[in-house]
């Protein structure tokens, strides 16, 4: 493990994940990239059947690619989709459903209907889980250490959430 390749992303997967393959056609799933960027990429676990890997650097990026706002993305697991416009995340929000429907539930044709954007690109969520920290602070969980971090700042939450 540890060892690194330039791949393309071919699509964008449940879990926030960019899907991929490794030279010898292994299935690499990779975390912050879209479709028809090429990526240099670090494998972190290997399966029998598939890879996780993160992301070491862009060679080509998507114009779709945005400056996430918060500066915890990257790390953090609590947002997966930040980097891309949103009328991008929609789109491919329905291929993913799409996806998951033929392979998981076997439908080869699902009828899935455009997806409805929040009228609120930010500060929309209604629900969000926290950990606790040590010392008794609401944190996030860090994406590759699985520990709590302490949050400067989420775009996401409700105003109310937030203030929390």
């Amino acid at each position: 493990m540890g060892r690194q390749y330039c791949i393309e992303i071919q699509s964008l997967v449940y879990g926030g994940y960019g899907l991929g393959r490794l030279p010898e056609g292994k299935t690499v799933f990779v975390p912050f990239v879209i479709p028809g960027e090429q990526a240099i990429i670090r494998v972190i676990e290997e399966m029998r059947n598939h890879a996780i890997a993160e992301l070491v650097e862009l060679k080509k990026v998507n114009e779709n690619r945005l400056t996430p706002r918060c500066s915890h993305f990257g790390f953090c697991g609590g947002c997966h989709h930040q980097h891309i416009l949103y009328e991008f995340q929609l789109s491919w929000k329905e291929e993913i459903i799409t996806e998951q429907l033929q392979r998981l539930a076997n439908i080869s044709s699902p009828l899935v209907g455009r997806t409805r954007g929040s009228p609120n690109e930010w500060n929309y969520r209604n629900a969000v889980q926290f950990h606790v920290s040590q010392e008794g602070k609401l944190c996030f969980n860090d994406l590759y250490k699985n520990s709590p971090f302490f949050v400067n700042e989420c775009h996401l939450p409700l105003p109310k959430i937030n203030q929390a």
